[in-house]
């Protein structure tokens, strides 16, 4: 078994709860005529926050197997993620504010039930430490597959997301319930990947259901590995343009030159004015490019813009 699929069977072995969990959910939206359906705040709230849990949950397991801790600073945003989709379906709970702010007992006692129960799993429990996994697997294969997997949920997650967050009608849940359904049968089978025109044909329709569009011109190569790291590109810009940007309109160009290939994202969503840190995604796309022989960059006035490039002959 290559490595890439040892930790595919290994992350799915440990999502196993969570992802039963959402495809029994997903399957009573998606109905057995598949027909689209509406939800209400507190179900789509629901229904994001364990797709959040699952994508950062992979997240922590990558740095596991690559020794990683994670800062503090990084942490924290995992944390108000989820408190900030659980506020979108009405509840609103933040342990740690300001000391004369008061508590909903329930949640109290919920809160302190799972923090106890973290506390004697870490004091008792050392099998989650991996000191020498570093040495037992590839960092190259860790880095390629934590991107993947990333980049499969995120997309899936910033289109639950913005429906959470605004609302949409007529969803069609029964494309999303296959998706998850072929989500690891997907990751072990790198032949069956799409192409940059599949995947861009795929993000359109998916983000047309909640009002995004997608518009692109220019030719995509035709080199099979460059146009699959174009591919992976596109799904990360894209997702990211849609959850963090806010945009509605996102437009990509692609045109050769006579060194290689060059691949535009632009967003009308929102400028970013300050400097910005880069997440798993943005982080994993730059170092896909970057080992490839490839470039990466992004600026975030007037328009969140992203620029990777290719060389015809990519190395090796």
């Amino acid at each position: 078994m290559n490595i890439k699929n040892q930790l595919y069977d290994e992350l799915e072995y440990e999502l196993r709860e969570s992802l039963s969990e959402l495809m029994k959910t997903l399957g009573k939206y998606a109905g057995k005529t598949g027909a689209p359906v509406s939800l209400s705040k507190r179900e789509a709230a629901s229904l994001t926050l364990l797709t959040c849990y699952i994508k950062r949950r992979s997240n922590l397991f990558f740095r596991r197997k690559q020794a990683k801790d994670i800062s503090r600073e990084e942490f924290s945003v995992y944390l108000d993620e989820l408190g900030g989709l659980a506020g979108t379906g009405g509840v609103n709970f933040l342990p740690f504010s300001n000391a004369g702010e008061t508590i909903p007992i329930r949640e109290a006692t919920l809160f302190y039930e799972s923090y106890y129960r973290f506390l004697a799993n870490v004091t008792t429990d050392l099998t989650l430490t991996s000191p020498g996994t570093r040495g037992r697997i590839a960092e190259e294969e860790t880095a390629a597959a934590k991107l993947k997997v990333h980049d499969l949920l995120g997309e899936k997650l910033t289109l639950l997301t913005r429906i959470t967050e605004n609302g949409a009608e007529d969803i069609d849940f029964s494309a999303l319930y296959e998706s998850f359904g072929e989500l690891f049968t997907e990751l072990k089978n790198p032949e069956n990947q799409a192409t940059a025109e599949e995947r861009l044909r795929h993000l359109s329709d998916m983000f047309h259901q909640i009002g995004i569009e997608i518009r692109s011109d220019g030719i995509f190569p035709k080199s099979p590995r460059i146009n699959a790291i174009f591919a992976e590109v596109l799904r990360e810009s894209v997702s990211n343009a849609a959850r963090h940007g806010k945009a509605t309109e996102i437009l990509i160009h692609c045109e050769k030159s006579e060194n290689g290939y060059a691949l535009t994202i632009r967003d009308n969503g929102v400028p970013v004015n300050a400097p910005l840190t880069e997440g798993d995604g943005l982080r994993g796309a730059r170092h896909l490019l970057q080992r490839n022989g490839g470039t990466f960059s992004y600026c975030g006035k007037p328009f969140f813009t992203i620029r990777a490039f290719m060389p015809e002959e990519i190395r090796t």
